[in-house]
């Protein structure tokens, strides 16, 4: 079980490979922000009819209206959750990191993923995953990339 921030699912969703997060984490838990933020693109209403991803309500409001002030509601109310769920955090966002960190939770972001995808045999190629991401406009930096495919064994 992971929370997820929207980007991820996102940008998974996107490259056809969202069932990458139920065989790997089993069920993923959004919370409300993150749904509507899902739900606004095309491919929204796909990502959110698998029943392995679940919409789950944060309880302390107070503190997200206080954080989404700082970062995106989204972000927020996914740090809440995890913090709540005494979860890991799938999260990209450099800013909603820091306060991750903050809080003391764990977080992995997309290229994470990417590399528990590829050391669990669930894709042949970090390599190939990476340039369908870069295909759909997500930002990697080149070095990045390198350190990943070195660490994968693909470089």
């Amino acid at each position: 079980m992971i929370v997820s921030n929207s980007s991820p699912l996102i940008v998974f969703s996107k490259i056809n490979r969202l069932s990458l997060l139920q065989e790997i984490f089993g069920e993923v838990y959004i919370p409300k922000a993150v749904f509507e933020e899902v739900t606004r693109g095309k491919k929204g209403e796909e990502i959110v009819k698998n029943d392995w991803i679940k919409i789950k309500e944060i309880k302390d409001k107070d503190f997200a209206e206080y954080l989404s002030k700082i970062i995106g509601k989204g972000e927020a109310e996914a740090i809440i959750l995890a913090k709540e769920c005494r979860s890991r955090l799938l999260i990209d966002d450099a800013q909603g990191r820091k306060h991750a960190e903050l809080l003391n939770l764990k977080f992995i972001g997309c290229l994470g993923l990417v590399k528990m995808a590829k050391k669990q045999g669930l894709i042949e190629s970090a390599g190939d995953v990476l340039k369908e991401m870069k295909n759909v406009s997500f930002y990697i930096e080149e070095g990045l990339i390198t350190a990943l495919l070195e660490s994968v064994g693909e470089k």
